[in-house]
């Protein structure tokens, strides 16, 4: 490390963790596709994921989260400003999947908005806070990552259904705290557009009994290309980050990159020579959670993190989107 590090935007002072109880095993899909077992594992080196029961939404697991995430740091309702909801599941198109969860916490009136941003959502709502709190209008802010992704699966589908699964992460973020943001890379590229989407329902393509006959409401995705880009834009995005601020893979202590599959995360950490413990590879039991990746495996991993530890985030979604981030553990 020759140069010095930037100062801290902001802070994550406290994370919570919320999955639902209900979880389908990967044998049980790939009954489903009709394919030999093993088949998903071997793929994306998911197990197993969580499911929403029938009647729950982004919402309700965001609520949850928002929850451990207050009592996990003693916060009170009176220390938050703003309300920011991570999603690409929300509960409906209106109102945003922010103003329920709000709604449900019972606090008073703030500004709350959702980011829509899919799987870099919460890098992208992060950067947001860190200017919202520079301007020195807002104390602190809570973000939730919430995904309630299975609704949005057809069961034959093998691109999507045995990848994706459901949970929540919300954050309080302030001035201080545990984990520092140092510096955001972020970007998205339309032309990519169609690579991943979800088109029934938008103004677009309304709903009809058209859009329902042709399944146009579940979650399509270019899995071969998906692959190639997500490796290709989160390597570049670290090592950007890496450039800039003149340091090596060996200067950084974790490297979280997005939850999606283990085979795209072993192939960023291939192409950036970190195979060992420093790449967190952690979608095991959780299968994609989108947006909430990154908070849950910050949490998870926080653990065995130290004080002055650097930790790269990056991640690759529908947009596409994506985006690098450098923190330092306080």
């Amino acid at each position: 490390m020759t140069t010095s590090l930037p100062l801290a935007s902001c802070a994550i002072r406290t994370i919570g963790v919320y999955l639902p109880e209900g979880i389908v095993p990967s044998s049980v899909i790939e009954t489903n596709l009709g394919v030999e077992p093993g088949w998903i594992k071997q793929r994306t080196g998911i197990e197993s994921r969580r499911r929403v029961s029938s009647g729950q939404a982004a919402s309700d697991l965001g609520v949850h989260a928002a929850r451990a995430a207050m009592a996990a740091g003693e916060v009170s309702p009176d220390e938050i400003d703003v309300i920011l909801c991570a999603t690409c599941s929300g509960d409906m198109i209106v109102p945003s999947t922010a103003c329920w969860i709000h709604r449900a916490l019972g606090w008073r009136p703030m500004p709350a908005f959702d980011v829509s941003a899919t799987c870099a959502g919460f890098l992208y709502a992060m950067e947001l806070v860190s200017g919202l709190l520079g301007q020195g209008r807002y104390r602190n802010a809570l973000i939730v990552a919430t995904e309630a992704m299975s609704p949005f699966l057809l069961s034959t589908d093998r691109q999507c259904s045995g990848l994706f699964g459901d949970g929540a992460a919300a954050t309080v973020v302030g001035l201080h705290g545990w984990i520092r943001l140092l510096d955001s890379d972020l970007g998205a590229d339309g032309g990519l557009a169609e690579l991943i989407t979800l088109q029934g329902g938008g103004s677009r393509t309304p709903t009809s009994a058209a859009t329902v006959q042709n399944n146009d409401h579940y979650l399509r995705m270019n899995g071969r290309e998906v692959y190639r880009q997500a490796v290709e834009r989160m390597t570049s995005c670290v090592q950007r980050m890496l450039a800039k601020w003149s340091l090596g893979t060996s200067d950084v202590a974790w490297i979280i990159p997005h939850q999606a599959n283990a085979r795209i995360a072993e192939a960023v950490g291939q192409r950036l020579g970190v195979n060992d413990h420093r790449l967190v590879i952690d979608m095991q039991d959780l299968g994609n959670t989108s947006g909430a990746t990154i908070p849950i495996a910050l949490e998870r991993t926080r653990p065995r993190m130290g004080a002055g530890d650097l930790v790269i985030v990056t991640t690759f979604g529908a947009g596409a989107t994506w985006g690098c981030q450098l923190y330092q553990v306080s």
